[in-house]
C-alpha cells in the first residue's frame, strides 16, 4: 500500500513547518493546541520532537509496510534518547498491548512506531513556541476530530516531556 494523495500533501505541509518552525498559529479547520510541560529543559525537548518528527515525515518518502514495521531500523535513524524514552519490550505480542492501555500507560517504542503509520496517523505538526524553561505550546493540524492523540502524546513524552495537556484543560 502506498501513501494516498491528500496524506502525501499534508506530510509536504508539515515538513515546511518543521523545517520553518512554524509558529503555532491556528488555522481554518481542525486544530488543536496543547502546553508541554518539561523538567527545565523546554526547549531541548522541542528540539528533540521536532527533529524526532522530521525524521519520521521524511521516511514516508520511502514507505514500504514491511519497511515502516523494521524496529530495528528505526532505531538506527531516530535519537537514542528519544528512543531510551519508551518503556522496553518484553515479547513481541507487547506491540499490540496498546489496544488494551489505560491513558496514563507507558507505552514501547513499538507501539508508537506501528501508530506512526500512515494509515493510522491523523495530526500533523503546526508549531510551536517556547513559553518559559518548563513549558511550550504546541499547535497540531488534525484530520479528525477527535483524534487519536497517544503517538502526539508519546513523541513529547519520548523526548523528556513530564506531560502533556490539551487545550480543552488548560
Amino acid at each position: 500500500m502506498g501513501i494516498n494523495d491528500a496524506f502525501f500533501w499534508h506530510l509536504l505541509e508539515e515538513r515546511l513547518r518543521l523545517e520553518s518552525n512554524g509558529l503555532p498559529t491556528y488555522q481554518e479547520g481542525l486544530g488543536m493546541n496543547f502546553i508541554i510541560r518539561c523538567n527545565g529543559n523546554a526547549n531541548e525537548v522541542m528540539r528533540l520532537a521536532r527533529d524526532v518528527l522530521l525524521k519520521v515525515n521524511y521516511q514516508y518518502d520511502l514507505y514500504t509496510k514491511s519497511k515502516w514495521d523494521d524496529v530495528e531500523a528505526w532505531k538506527k535513524i531516530l535519537p537514542i534518547k528519544f528512543i531510551n524514552g519508551f518503556k522496553k519490550v518484553k515479547s513481541r505480542f507487547d506491540i499490540f498491548g496498546f489496544f488494551c492501555r489505560k491513558r496514563e500507560d507507558d507505552w514501547t517504542f513499538d507501539n508508537w512506531i506501528f501508530l506512526m503509520d500512515p494509515i493510522d496517523r491523523s495530526w500533523f505538526w503546526w508549531g510551536a513556541t517556547i513559553l518559559d524553561k518548563d513549558h511550550f505550546l504546541f499547535a497540531t493540524k488534525v484530520l479528525d476530530d477527535p483524534f487519536l492523540s497517544g503517538t502526539l502524546r508519546w513523541l513529547f513524552i519520548g523526548c523528556g516531556a513530564i506531560e502533556v495537556v490539551e487545550e480543552g484543560d488548560f
